[in-house]
C-alpha cells in the first residue's frame, strides 16, 4: 500500500474538527486503509481571504491505502461546507521518518495528558484544603475578640489621670505677663498714626503759647516815663502846624 498525506483546513470550533477528523479516518479504514498519523496543526492564519475567513483549522493525517482512496476523500471535502481547502498527495516520507514522527506525537500526547491529570490533582488537593484551612484562620479572631472585650479600659484610666490640672488666676496672670516681656512689642501702623497726630497737636499748642508771651512785655523791661509821653505829644503837635 502506498503512503499518502492528506492536509484540509476547516472553518469550525474544537469540537466540530475533531468530529471532522473522525469522519476522514472512517473513510480510510472503510476503505481498507491504516491511518497512520493525525497530526494537528491548530489554528492558523491563511495566506488569502477565503469565502470571507483570514483563520482555518489545519490538519495533515498520514495513511496506507489503495489509489481509489484520495478521489473519495476529495468528494468528501468538496460536499463539506466547513472545508475550505484540501490536498491529498503521496507522501515522501520513508518509514523511518514516519516512525520518529508517530513516536514524537505519542510523547507529546501522553505529556499533554500527563499534565493535564496533574493540574486536575493540584486543583482538587486545593479545594479539599480550603475549608480546613478557614476554621483554623477564624480562631484567632474570637480569641482576640474575646480578650478584648474582657481586658479593662487601661487607655481611659490613664488619660484621666494625666488630665491637666486648671490654672488659677495668679497662674494665668504670672504666664501673660511672662509672655508680654519675652514676646517683643510691635506697633501697628493705626498707633504710629495716632502717635505722629499728638505730637503734631503738642508742637503746635506749643507755638500757640508761644506768641502771646512774645507780645506781653516782660517785667525786666522799664516802663515809658512821663518825659518820653510829652515829648512824643509835642513832636506830634508840631507836625499837625507845619501842615497846616
Amino acid at each position: 500500500m502506498t503512503l499518502y498525506e492528506t492536509i484540509f483546513i476547516l472553518d469550525a470550533a474544537s469540537d466540530a474538527v475533531e468530529t471532522e477528523i473522525q469522519k476522514v479516518t472512517d473513510l480510510i479504514t472503510a476503505q481498507n486503509g491504516e491511518v497512520v498519523l493525525v497530526d494537528r496543526w491548530g489554528m492558523r492564519k491563511l495566506a488569502y481571504e477565503i469565502k470571507h475567513k483570514n483563520q482555518g483549522f489545519y490538519t495533515c493525517i498520514y495513511f496506507r491505502g489503495s489509489e481509489k482512496i484520495p478521489g473519495i476523500l476529495e468528494s468528501h471535502y468538496k460536499l463539506n461546507e466547513l472545508c475550505l481547502r484540501y490536498l491529498t498527495v503521496v507522501s515522501i516520507h520513508t518509514p523511518e521518518e514516519m516512525e520518529a514522527k508517530v513516536e514524537k506525537a505519542s510523547a507529546e500526547k501522553s505529556a499533554a495528558e500527563k499534565a493535564s491529570a496533574d493540574k486536575a490533582a493540584a486543583a482538587a488537593s486545593t479545594a479539599a484544603a480550603a475549608p480546613a484551612a478557614a476554621p483554623a484562620e477564624s480562631e484567632p479572631e474570637t480569641l482576640t475578640d474575646q480578650q478584648t472585650a474582657q481586658a479593662p479600659p487601661e487607655d481611659v484610666e490613664k488619660e484621666e489621670s494625666v488630665a491637666p490640672e486648671p490654672e488659677t488666676a495668679d497662674q494665668a496672670d504670672i504666664e501673660k505677663e511672662a509672655a508680654e516681656e519675652t514676646s517683643p512689642q510691635e506697633t501697628t501702623a493705626e498707633e504710629t498714626a495716632a502717635r505722629k497726630t499728638a505730637a503734631e497737636s503738642e508742637t503746635e499748642e506749643g507755638e500757640k503759647s508761644e506768641e502771646p508771651a512774645a507780645k506781653m512785655p516782660s517785667e525786666d523791661s522799664p516802663e515809658p516815663s512821663a518825659d518820653a509821653a510829652d515829648e512824643a505829644d509835642s513832636s506830634e503837635e508840631e507836625k499837625k502846624d507845619a501842615e497846616s
